[in-house]
């Protein structure tokens, strides 16, 4: 979701405008000392959006449906998949799971095993949920921030595809550190004395609250207020949701209406694939740029 004022995630609430409903969801795992981080899993609308045409190679596991959401059965796939490949090399997991709906006990897993967190729990014993969810998203803000100030200044108008956004949250991805994902293990309670002998909680880039951004990201327009919002603008977002009987009848009847899945929903997810001369002709930019600075 691109920042705008009369486009707001937060509160459900839109003052002029049309409200946003671009989203996506993203899980994201990985051990304790910060060694290995799971490939993420990107949950969209659309089984085959336009921008992905052509695309060899996506970077993360993507699925789909009419919400975005995390569901019960992409769950257990995700799990057999990641099942299926600890076998290969003979490994085993302990798996800590917080307890949402979307999350079901699976039994037919023979390299991963369970943990499941009391309910309610989350904020305070969730390890992503202490640290690494946010430093995810503050870095996401920051290249998104960075791309409209490039915008602004070649005078283009900010168009965020579902691509784009994937190659950027992926990024971000990237750029939480182990030092930072040891330090939230630590506060949610795992301890481990042989990897996290340092008692430094984290890298002091990871834990950049979003209003410094404003000194990064060159000279933005938006205040400090408006720079906190930003990062928690999805927070008040269901990412499941607890199906009751009828929920579940009233889901299998909508799945049988006709679904144009090759679609995208508005302009802003339409995207031109760049030709090899341009590529080639920003690689001798680039090669410019590095000799003068």
């Amino acid at each position: 979701m691109t920042y705008d004022e009369t486009m707001r995630f937060k509160g459900e609430k839109c003052s002029g405008g049309k409200m946003s409903k671009d989203r996506i969801t993203v899980m994201v795992a990985a051990n304790m000392s910060g060694s290995e981080k799971r490939k993420l899993l990107v949950i969209g609308k659309l089984k085959n959006p336009r921008c992905f045409k052509n695309v060899k190679n996506l970077p993360v596991v993507y699925e789909h449906n009419k919400k975005s959401w995390m569901t019960s059965d992409l769950f257990i796939k995700f799990l057999h998949d990641w099942d299926n490949e600890l076998k290969k090399s003979s490994r085993k997991i302990l798996l800590v799971v917080d307890n949402c709906p979307a999350h079901p006990k699976v039994e037919d897993l023979e390299s991963i095993k369970l943990c499941f967190l009391p309910p309610n729990c989350t904020a305070v014993l969730q390890p992503m949920d202490q640290g690494v969810i946010n430093s995810l998203k503050t870095h996401y803000r920051k290249m998104q921030l960075l791309e409209t100030i490039k915008n602004i200044e070649l005078e283009k108008e900010t168009a965020i595809t579902l691509l784009d956004a994937v190659l950027m949250v992926l990024a971000a991805w990237e750029k939480v550190t182990p030092k930072t994902i040891q330090g939230c293990f630590r506060h949610a309670g795992f301890i481990s004395t042989n990897e996290m002998a340092d008692q430094n909680d984290s890298d002091e880039e990871d834990n950049i609250p979003l209003a410094q951004l404003r000194q990064r990201c060159i000279n933005t327009v938006l205040s400090d207020y408006e720079l906190l919002e930003l990062i928690d603008v999805d927070i008040e977002l269901e990412t499941c949701e607890d199906l009751n009987e009828a929920d579940i009848v009233k889901n299998i009847e909508n799945d049988g209406e006709p679904v144009d899945e090759n679609d995208d929903e508005g302009d802003n997810f339409l995207c031109s694939v760049p030709s090899c001369a341009e590529a080639l002709q920003a690689v001798s930019i680039l090669k410019k740029f590095v000799t003068y600075k």
